[in-house]
C-alpha cells in the first residue's frame, strides 16, 4: 500500500482478515486514500481512536507513519490481548484516552 502511496487511516484488528490460505488480508478502506505524488503529509483526524497516531491527535500532519503506528498498536494487542492504551480499570474519557496516547502511557508487554 505505501509503494502505491494510500493511507488506510483506519488500521485495527476489526479490518484485518485471514483467508482460508493463511494470507493477511486488509479490508475496509472506506477511510484510506491515495495521495498523489504532490502530498507530502494529511492533516484530517479519521480513524478509530484506539489506534489513532498522536500527529493525528495533535492536528499535525502525518503520512504512512500513522498506519505503522496502528499496526504497532495491533501488534501490542496480539501480545497482551488488550490495547495498549486502554485501561482494564476504568472507563476512559476521549480526553483522557488522547493524554495516555500522547503521553506513551501504556503497560509494559510481560513474558
Amino acid at each position: 500500500m505505501q509503494l502505491k502511496r494510500i493511507m488506510h487511516w483506519d488500521l485495527k484488528p476489526a479490518n484485518l482478515f485471514i483467508d482460508s490460505d493463511g494470507n493477511l488480508k486488509v479490508g475496509d478502506l472506506g477511510l484510506g486514500w491515495q495521495m498523489s505524488d504532490q502530498t507530502a503529509a494529511a492533516f484530517s483526524r479519521v480513524g478509530t481512536p484506539l489506534y489513532m497516531s498522536p500527529e493525528v491527535l495533535n492536528g499535525s500532519g502525518y503520512d504512512w507513519k500513522n498506519d505503522v503506528w496502528s499496526l504497532g498498536c495491533i501488534a501490542y494487542e496480539l501480545c497482551m490481548l488488550w490495547s495498549p492504551f486502554k485501561d482494564k480499570s476504568e472507563k476512559l474519557s476521549l480526553y483522557d484516552l488522547f493524554n495516555k496516547i500522547n503521553k506513551g502511557e501504556y503497560e509494559p508487554i510481560t513474558d
